[in-house]
């Protein structure tokens, strides 16, 4: 018995080893009752090792190549954002590996702290450095932001509106309310999504709002990925940056109240637009050189289009600048300021 035992213990071995390499073809994911020390295999939690992972970055670890990640619904907007690396073979071009966000809203703006100085009558900045792109919503709504210095004699802002002068915020009060009385967000997150060298993924049906740069990067030289059934609203820079990257797919996606435009592509990008919807956005496309976008079966003219000025995001996890962000990502969430477009 006890050589038998010894014979069988590499044969064990070998067979966890292969399920762990294989991974799960389903992985499910829910930031509130979550936890990443589970299995992510079920949607509900039994016990202490079986349900949902709390982030997708965890997921990513989890799953097997050509399988699923599924978001689960919660009453609040997710706040990850997270990193799809090419590290490890996700996906084939028959079986691509899908991340399905369920319809689920993911935000990367957050409540301003109450940390505001009073400069004369209703003008009010904020105590806290801000970064390129930073911008500023009322009730969901974005602010007009100027980019003058309010705080020079000439310079002034109309009740309800913003401002920012290098790192500075500014924000002019009316009926002599203070800033913490106003339902104030800002821009924090640099962005939800980065794929960095990945091939062979499926994004579909999330809704991504408030972020300070792009709601979504795709670059390292990745291949076929689709980004698909999607909303995009309210980035500090645009949609969706694509760099170095060949047969990427936007199909079925709506964008609104981006400043520089929808998609941003350089650097021998190849990028196919299939029912890609804007409003209130810069430019529907903005283009490098060497760069190649069908837009809906016509190729788009560069020559219309302003080139662009890459702004990476950092791949970190999770995405995050190397110094603390302006507008703290870890406050807690108020309800979400609305569903404005």
């Amino acid at each position: 018995m006890h050589v038998t035992t010894l014979r069988l213990w590499p044969v064990a071995v070998l067979f966890l080893g292969d399920f762990i390499a294989r991974g799960a073809s389903t992985i499910y994911v829910d930031h509130r009752r979550g936890n990443d020390r589970r299995d992510g295999v079920s949607a509900t939690v039994d016990g202490y090792h079986t349900g949902p992972v709390r982030t997708v970055q965890s997921a990513l670890r989890r799953v097997a190549m050509g399988g699923r990640i599924v978001i689960l619904p919660v009453s609040e907007p997710y706040t990850e954002s997270f990193v799809v690396e090419g590290k490890r073979r996700l996906g084939s071009a028959r079986r691509p590996l899908t991340i399905d966000g369920g319809g689920q809203e993911w935000v990367g703006w957050r409540p301003i702290p109450d940390e505001w100085t009073h400069r004369r009558g209703e003008l009010f900045r904020l105590d806290r450095p801000t970064k390129t792109f930073t911008r500023l919503y009322q009730a969901g709504k974005p602010i007009a932001m100027s980019l003058d210095d309010p705080d020079q004699a000439s310079g002034t802002l109309l009740a309800g509106q913003a401002a920012r002068h290098e790192t500075l915020l500014f924000f002019a009060g009316k009926n002599l309310r203070m800033p913490a009385e106003e339902d104030l967000w800002a821009t924090s997150l640099p962005g939800g999504v980065v794929f960095d060298g990945a091939s062979h993924v499926v994004l579909q049906n999330f809704i991504f709002r408030g972020y300070r740069i792009d709601a979504i990067q795709v670059r390292g030289v990745c291949r076929d990925i689709t980004i698909k059934a999607c909303e995009i609203h309210h980035s500090g820079r645009g949609g969706i940056y694509v760099g170095s990257c060949a047969d990427v797919a936007v199909t079925q996606v709506s964008m609104s109240d981006l400043p520089k435009a929808g998609i941003l592509a350089e650097d021998r990008a190849r990028v196919r637009l299939r029912g890609v919807t804007t409003d209130g956005v810069a430019n529907r496309i903005s283009m490098g050189e060497d760069v190649v976008v069908d837009d809906d079966g016509k190729p788009a003219d560069p020559r219309k289009t302003p080139s662009t000025s890459p702004t990476l995001l950092p791949p970190t996890e999770p995405l995050a600048e190397p110094d603390a962000p302006e507008i703290p990502s870890d406050l807690p969430l108020r309800p979400t300021p609305g569903r404005h477009r």
